[in-house]
């Protein structure tokens, strides 16, 4: 960027040139940000989603199932698995969109509530039939997965000003 000369008349001008200038990128800086949070708690929350690997028919199903949108959260599930998934596999679309919208990322199977509040039987005495080891295997704990046992969402929306700290720290 080079030096630009401006007359006395023309002040005004350049001013208001270097403010909406200013503008555009402080909106873009911070639509950037809040992509970047939505992005880092709502990809945790589905990272830390256990796979459900005690039936290789259901493996990843309740991964799957975590749905963004925008305006109002989805409904129904989803038919697949996708025991993998990180949270490259959301997609938030322009930067126009993030603005001025609300987010929700929906999880609607029948055991999600279990899964992130606990509800199981706090004394187990046999557990679930594992397919894989053709065993059966405990798999809670005092009425929690023992693979969530704080759950997903709660545990990442109390992590939000960290999200955002991150976020700021690298766009801006």
């Amino acid at each position: 960027m080079g030096t630009q000369v401006v007359s006395p008349q023309n002040l005004d001008i350049a001013l208001k040139e270097l403010l909406v200038k200013f503008d555009k990128e402080t909106e873009r800086d911070a639509a950037m940000v809040v992509r970047e949070t939505m992005k880092n708690m709502f990809g945790s929350i589905i990272e830390e989603t256990p796979v459900g690997d005690f039936d290789p028919s259901h493996e990843g199903y309740t991964k799957a199932n975590w749905q963004l949108s925008k305006g109002q959260p989805r409904r129904g599930q989803l038919n697949k698995r996708m025991p993998k998934r990180t949270r490259s596999s959301l997609r938030f679309g322009s930067l126009k969109s993030v603005m001025g919208n609300t987010w929700y990322l929906a999880n609607n199977v029948p055991w999600i509530n279990k899964l992130e509040f606990g509800g199981y039987p706090k004394n187990v005495k046999q557990g679930t039939w594992n397919k894989r080891s053709n065993r059966f295997q405990i798999r809670s704990s005092g009425g929690f997965s023992k693979q969530a046992a704080k759950g997903m969402a709660r545990r990442n929306t109390r992590k939000l000003k960290r999200f955002l700290e991150l976020a700021a720290n690298k766009v801006l």
